[in-house]
């Protein structure tokens, strides 16, 4: 492990003396599984993908974007089919994992980026492997300007991509009542009418990743006739750099202090920080099994489960 590893190893299984206990109770009742296995590309995995989800994906996209494409699967293959989530992806760039997790793992995948170029380009490859009775025509909303709306949306197969800049809740929910939940309707059995989702974020930049485990906290749909909800969330945060919330978590704010300035500290030791910090607000808002592991490249991943429904109040 290098330096880096080593401090955000310390400081997680350290976290209650951090804390001065406060945090005991809440701690003791997380599911913590293999906080710190060390990911390495399993290239007879990435030998199984076929060659045009891989289509685009250079090397440096291919030593995170593989690994974490696997981690997904393997974190929601325990769910059974009846209860099997609808991917939600935020900040997907080019589309190179949505593609994955759509065509390779065969979920319905609804994928978000505020850029326009990079959807039409995701969606473009999407559509040259896919057959013809399977795609459909592009749809525009809103105007070039607007990002309020969604600008640009299309279907391909299992995979929905969506152009439109999500700059609060209220956006986020917006955009899985009206573009989502009917995109996960298409071909899948809704007589329960009930959608468990699994938020992904691969390379999610700054404070988003605290706003996106914030949002997914709190969205729920339950008076419409429907149930929606976020059961898992998997995340790969980066550009720690850009943050100006950090910390967030109340412990992490009552270890530092109000006077933390992160331009103080040595990055090795801040990158620790934020990713305890982002263990502890997962803590704080009750999401449970929460796993870190080193990805590669630099970056981790972020797994945790989560269920907004009391014990007697869960879907069937």
């Amino acid at each position: 492990m290098n330096k880096q590893e080593n401090l955000v190893e310390a400081i997680l299984s350290n976290v209650e003396s951090l804390t001065n206990g406060s945090f005991t109770d809440k701690i003791s009742k997380l599911k913590v599984t293999d906080l710190f296995n060390q990911t390495q590309i399993n290239e007879n995995f990435s030998d199984s993908i076929p060659n045009s989800l891989k289509l685009g994906l250079n090397p440096s996209n291919k030593v995170t974007t593989i690994p974490f494409s696997s981690l997904i699967a393997n974190c929601l293959s325990s769910i059974s089919d009846d209860s099997k989530p609808f991917i939600f992806e935020v900040g997907s760039g080019k589309g190179y994992l949505s593609r994955i997790i759509a065509n390779h793992f065969n979920y319905s995948t609804c994928s978000v980026d505020m850029n326009d170029i990079r959807v039409k380009s995701s969606l473009r490859v999407d559509r040259l492997i896919q057959p013809i009775h399977k795609q459909t025509a592009g749809i525009f909303f809103g105007t070039q300007n607007d990002d309020n709306k969604a600008k640009y949306q299309m279907m391909s197969g299992n995979l929905m991509c969506i152009s439109r800049y999500i700059s609060s809740f209220e956006a986020f929910k917006e955009i899985l009542v009206k573009n989502a939940l009917p995109f996960f309707k298409v071909g899948n059995n809704v007589s329960k009418n009930d959608f468990p989702i699994c938020l992904v974020a691969h390379k999610i930049c700054g404070d988003m990743v605290y706003s996106f485990i914030e949002y997914a906290a709190k969205f729920l749909i339950k008076d419409t006739g429907q149930r929606a909800w976020f059961t898992k969330v998997c995340l790969v945060p980066c550009c720690f750099y850009k943050m100006k919330r950090f910390p967030v978590s109340k412990e992490m704010r009552n270890l530092l202090g109000d006077n933390y300035n992160n331009q103080t500290t040595e990055k090795a030791i801040f990158n620790a920080l934020v990713i305890a910090d982002i263990y502890l607000l997962l803590a704080q808002l009750k999401y449970t099994e929460i796993e870190i592991r080193y990805l590669n490249d630099g970056y981790y991943s972020i797994v945790a489960s989560y269920s907004i429904f009391a014990k007697n109040d869960k879907p069937m």
